[in-house]
This record gives C-alpha cells, sequence and structure tokens, in this order.
C-alpha cells in the first residue's frame, strides 16, 4: 500500500508472507521511504477507521483494539524497516492468533 505521507514524501508499506502465513506463523512488514533515523513502530487491528489523535502528525486508519508493535525489538527505522509479526500473537488486548480467514489491518 502508498500513502503519501504528512512531510509529503511517498511511503510504502509490504506484508509478506507464504500461504498459508497464519498456520505457518509466517509474515514479514516492511515499510519504506519513512523520514531517514526517524523511529516507528507498526499498529493492528481487524478493524478500518478514520481518527486524528491529540498531538498527532497524521491520520490513523485503524479503530477498535489496536495492538502497536513497540517492544524494543519492534522498533524501526526509516528509511527502511521490516519487523516478522507473531501470528501466533497479535499485540492487542488480550493478545490474539490470527486464525485462516481473519482480516487485519496494519498501519506503520
Amino acid at each position: 500500500m502508498k500513502r503519501e505521507s504528512v512531510s509529503g514524501i511517498t511511503i510504502h508499506m509490504d506484508a509478506d508472507g507464504r500461504p498459508p502465513a497464519a498456520t505457518d506463523n509466517d509474515m514479514e512488514l516492511t515499510a519504506l521511504g519513512l523520514p531517514a533515523s526517524q523511529l516507528g513502530y507498526f499498529l493492528a487491528s481487524q478493524a478500518q477507521g478514520m481518527a486524528m489523535p491529540a498531538n498527532s502528525q497524521g491520520l490513523i486508519c485503524l479503530s477498535g483494539n489496536i495492538g502497536r508493535f513497540n517492544d524494543p525489538s519492534q522498533i524501526i527505522q526509516g528509511p527502511t524497516d521490516s519487523i516478522q509479526v507473531k501470528l501466533t500473537s497479535i499485540p492487542v488486548n488480550p493478545p490474539t492468533a490470527v486464525q485462516p480467514g481473519d482480516t487485519w489491518n496494519f498501519q506503520c
């Protein structure tokens, strides 16, 4: 998915896994085109939405039970970085396993 950031730079996010990714616990999230040397993390939710949190520089396109991949090993740094996603434990509250047929939404 490509999206223009607040800075006007086009950013790109990829999700890669080999089918059936959910049963194999195999998925990688990659963000490309982020501001150099800036830190960030991925978000996950089963629901889409549109919100502008206070003090935010952009929209959150997720709603409902939103999980953060913000463990120190999951913090990414621009311009390009990726994480391995443990599909048996998406960090929502409570941590949830992805089931075959589920739809999950991710944002960086």
